[in-house]
Formats: C-alpha cells, sequence, structure tokens
C-alpha cells in the first residue's frame, strides 16, 4: 500500500552550511515557479499550475520586506541565513503516469484535500502553492511566509517544530529536551496530514524504513570494487596485446571466456561503484557460461573477435582461465539491507517515523543557520 509524503524546511535569504547554494528563498521559488535554468534535473519542464495565492515568483518581495524588519533576540538584524520562509511538498504516492481515469478522480480528491488541509494550518500565511506534473509523481509546492512576533522577532509558532522547541524551552528544557521536542512535533506534523488526508484515501502513516549497511557488508562492497576494477583492467590488458583478428579462424573457448571475464567484471564494477545492486542471476549465469559452456563462436561473432589462434600467453604464467572467480552471492550482500547497498528504492511515500534528526540550532541565532 503507497505511503503519504509531506516536507517542511526553512529557508533562508541565504544558503546555511549545512544547505547546498540553491536552498536560498530565490532558489526554491525559481524552482517552484519552473524558472528557465532552475532545476535542471527535469527532461521536460512544464509551467506550474497555480492552485492558492500568487505566482510563486511574487512571494519574494514579501519574504524580503519581512526579512528586513526582522531582529534577532538581542535586537541586532537577523543573519542572511536566517529562516524566513517555509517551503513544502506534498507528494501523491502514485508515478504521474498512472494518474488516469479513476485514479485522476482521486488525485484530484487528494489535491483539493491536501490544498483544504494546508489553507487550514496555515491561514494567510499560505501565499503560494503551485502543482507539477512534470516529474516522476505528481506534487504540491507550498510556500509559507511567517510573520514577526510582538518583538519584531520571526514569529515561528507556524513551523511545527520550531513551535514545541520554544515552548520547551520556555519551561526551563534543557537543550536534549528541547531536541527532542522538536522532534516530537515533526511527527505530530505527519500525524496530522495522515488523519486529515491520508487516511480517506489508503495510504500508510509510515513507509518503508532506510536501511544502513553494517560496517562489514560497506568493506565487503568496498572489496569487491577494487577486485573487479583489478581484474577488468587485467583483461582489459591482456586482451589489448592480442594481435589483430582474422575473421576466416574460429575462435579459441578461452580467448571468448576472456572476453566474457572482462565485460562481466566491467559491469558488476560499475553497478556497485554506482551503488546498485547487481543482477545476480545474469552474474551467475555468465560465470557458468565462462566455466565451460561458452560457444565457439561463428558468423557475425566472429567479425568482432580476434583469432583464436591469436592467444599467447605472454609471461608464461597466467591465461584466461587463471582469472577466473568463484563468486558467492552471499558473501557481498546484507541480507537485511534490502534491494539497495544503502537505502531502499526512493519512494515519494518513503517516511521514518523516528528519523535521526540532527539538533537544529535557533533559526535566527545560531550562526549554523
Amino acid at each position: 500500500m503507497p505511503s503519504q509524503f509531506i516536507h517542511i524546511d526553512g529557508i533562508g535569504l541565504s544558503a546555511s552550511s549545512r544547505h547546498p547554494s540553491w536552498h536560498t528563498v530565490e532558489g526554491v521559488l525559481a524552482e517552484a515557479a519552473r524558472a528557465p535554468g532552475a532545476k535542471g534535473h527535469i527532461a521536460k519542464p512544464q509551467p506550474p499550475h497555480l492552485l492558492h495565492g500568487v505566482d510563486p515568483l511574487q512571494v519574494e518581495p514579501k519574504v524580503r520586506a519581512v526579512a528586513a524588519e526582522a531582529v534577532d533576540a538581542k535586537g541586532r538584524r537577523i543573519r542572511r541565513d536566517a529562516v524566513v520562509m517555509y517551503a513544502l511538498v506534498a507528494s501523491y504516492p502514485v508515478p504521474t503516469k498512472s494518474v488516469s481515469g479513476e485514479a485522476l478522480k482521486d488525485y484530484l480528491a487528494w489535491r483539493t484535500a491536501t490544498l483544504d488541509w494546508l489553507k487550514a494550518m496555515f491561514g494567510n500565511h499560505l501565499a503560494s502553492v503551485v502543482e507539477h506534473l512534470d516529474e516522476t509523481h505528481p506534487h504540491l509546492h507550498a510556500v509559507v511566509v511567517p510573520g514577526l512576533d510582538d518583538n519584531g522577532r520571526i514569529d515561528h509558532r507556524l513551523h511545527p517544530g520550531y513551535a514545541a522547541r520554544e515552548a520547551a524551552r520556555r519551561i526551563g528544557s534543557d537543550h536534549k529536551q528541547a531536541e527532542r521536542a522538536y522532534r516530537t512535533g515533526m511527527r505530530g506534523f505527519q500525524d496530522d496530514y495522515a488523519t486529515a488526508v491520508s487516511a480517506r484515501f489508503g495510504h500508510e502513516r509510515v513507509g518503508p524504513r532506510r536501511r544502513r549497511l553494517r560496517r562489514d557488508a560497506l568493506l565487503a562492497r568496498q572489496g569487491a570494487v577494487m577486485v573487479t576494477t583489478a581484474l577488468s583492467e587485467l583483461t582489459r590488458g591482456l586482451i589489448a596485446q592480442v594481435p589483430a583478428p582474422d575473421p576466416d579462424t574460429p575462435l579459441r573457448p578461452d580467448f571468448m571466456k576472456l572476453r566474457k571475464l572482462h565485460e562481466a567484471c566491467a559491469e558488476l564494477g560499475s553497478q556497485l561503484q554506482a551503488g546498485r545492486p547487481p543482477d545476480l542471476d545474469a552474474l551467475m549465469a555468465l560465470i557458468e557460461d565462462i566455466d565451460g559452456r561458452a560457444a565457439t563462436g561463428t558468423g557475425a561473432f566472429q567479425q568482432e573477435s580476434w583469432a583464436a589462434d591469436s592467444w599467447e600467453d605472454l609471461n608464461n604464467d597466467v591465461g584466461p582461465n587463471d582469472c577466473e572467480a568463484a563468486v558467492d552471492p552471499d558473501d557481498d550482500i546484507d541480507p537485511e539491507a534490502g534491494p539497495q547497498w544503502d537505502v531502499d528504492p526512493a519512494d515519494p511515500g518513503e517516511d521514518d517515523p523516528e528519523p535521526d534528526f540532527p539538533d537544529e540550532p535557533t533559526p535566527d541565532e545560531d550562526p549554523s543557520w
């Protein structure tokens, strides 16, 4: 069953050291508006559908006006990276290409329910909500501009995490207790959305948890990368030393094995380095082929291959058979790690009920913001 995905993030006029350079008011609003050059990873960007408020690009002047008036706890102007805007993303856990027919009716009902929930939660501070249909899953981008409190500071009571932490500090909680309150507030945010929206559409509150490699599995992967890379380079070097091919001469099986081993090592190495799980069925089939069921090679395949008589053991101490390696599929994979090395496949419904939140500093005081 699909699970919900909704996320809220605090944004400053400048990016903090903890975030990439685009993580700014200008960058986030440009991405939401699909401004030219704002989101390079989307193959075919499409204009967003405005569902509430104004175009995202029109929100920036209002945010800057609030930031210009805001002060920190000591009455000074706030830092450039202080949080002055909230950005939310709510993603529908069904691929965009599958949203049609009856599924389209369900999506439109979810979109309306999510928009109503956002309006109820943020009121007049909800400046813009747009819909994106040009990525893997349809989703909504919402922008919230908090106001100022009686002391001229950014009023973060609309942010569930910040509000819970400040409430804990006001009753004398220490740092650890305040950060625990922050995490509790964020879980409450997810629970509230699950009750108000997700439960109506059969979406689970919690998705697959992220799984991390144990240290021994991580070391096994690193070792596998080193070995496959070395074997690929070795076989490539041996193949390169063979004289020019003769298409009319049948290939020797040992040379065919060497070529297959080189291709297998190169492919496996690239999969491991990219963090993708190897295709064990295909790998084992190839190894069985190398072990003794390789064909002699005829017809068009001979045109692409080098002559069978051209194999020569230049060092007189190594041959194609010495390059063969038995693979135990249980050696390199953590049975608890799921189909990926590091994490479960990305899914818009993924949500860990107890994420590893770092300690969150005060948005407008701590220099790490």
